[in-house]
């Protein structure tokens, strides 16, 4: 997969990269971009949204992620805008609750006026 994603012909709108522990219950964000073209659009705050939709199906309940952007600490970033919280002061380790993430989708779907819904439609069906 890494090989794929560093071709230089394939260009990917948004990318996010996670690590699934099914022995603490949890998902941990290691890597999320989004094309700069793209940037502002929704397509970080859906892919987090369905990965937790995802989690919520094999019963993982949080997700955390250390806030390496450029908008560390910043009262509305991308992270907090999801309900995510900084696990510390000083410190960019933020966790979330998938369920509460989750609740975010109707907000963002109006905001970024997503035609789709995701929680209607269930790729487990």
């Amino acid at each position: 997969l890494n090989n794929f994603i560093n071709l230089k012909q394939v260009n990917f709108v948004s990318l996010l990269e996670i690590i699934w522990d099914f022995n603490e219950k949890n998902i941990g964000i290691i890597f999320i971009q989004t094309n700069f073209n793209h940037r502002n659009k929704g397509y970080g705050s859906l892919l987090i949204i369905m990965s937790c939709i995802i989690a919520e199906r094999f019963g993982l309940d949080t997700i955390e992620l250390d806030d390496a952007s450029d908008n560390f600490k910043k009262q509305k970033n991308l992270y907090t805008n999801l309900s995510f919280k900084y696990v510390e002061n000083g410190s960019p380790e933020m966790i979330g609750s998938t369920k509460q993430i989750i609740r975010q989708w109707r907000r963002i779907k109006l905001k970024y006026r997503f035609h789709r819904d995701i929680l209607s439609e269930t790729i487990f069906d």
